[in-house]
């Protein structure tokens, strides 16, 4: 949902709730940002865990990239760099494939003389030049876990 304009994001949630009412028994998965279904009755909110360091290296590996930056990453990336920086790296789409994506802005050797946190900070944008469904395709063979699977048994069946 968070792909959508917000100019439609109103017709787009009103068609998800028809469909669903159309379809009960077809299960419906509706991804977005934390806190944007608050409004949403009769829907089950599941909120995926972040990842640890061996999925955020699983991740990485997983991506359609160029394996010699990969490779510097995961070389960069040890498990204090990552307890360090836990929050900014548990969120994979979120940070890190912009991270990999901007070798144009700043060389991973450079890395060492501005943190993670500073990168954060200053906001890199970079066109998204990670092929999408690469990206989708990682994130289906990571196996992310639920917090609150018992509530949903039918969501590993479904990815």
């Amino acid at each position: 949902m968070d792909e959508i304009s917000d100019s439609q994001q109103g017709n787009i949630q009103e068609e998800i709730i028809r469909l669903t009412l159309k379809y009960p028994d077809c299960p419906f998965v509706v991804t977005s940002r934390p806190n944007e279904f608050t409004t949403w009755e009769n829907f089950y909110v599941a909120h995926l865990l972040p990842f640890d360091y061996r999925q955020c290296q699983s991740f990485i590996k997983k991506i359609d990239y160029v394996e010699e930056r990969k490779t510097d990453f995961l070389e960069f990336l040890t498990e204090d760099k990552f307890k360090e920086h836990e929050e900014f790296l548990s969120n994979p789409l979120g940070e890190i494939l912009r991270y990999l994506g901007h070798d144009k802005i700043i060389k991973l050797q450079e890395l060492s003389d501005k943190t993670l946190e500073e990168l954060k900070r200053a906001g890199i944008r970079v066109a998204d030049n990670i092929i999408q469904q690469g990206i989708e395709a990682a994130k289906r063979e990571i196996g992310r876990q639920f917090d609150n699977i018992f509530r949903f048994p039918f969501l590993p069946r479904l990815f």
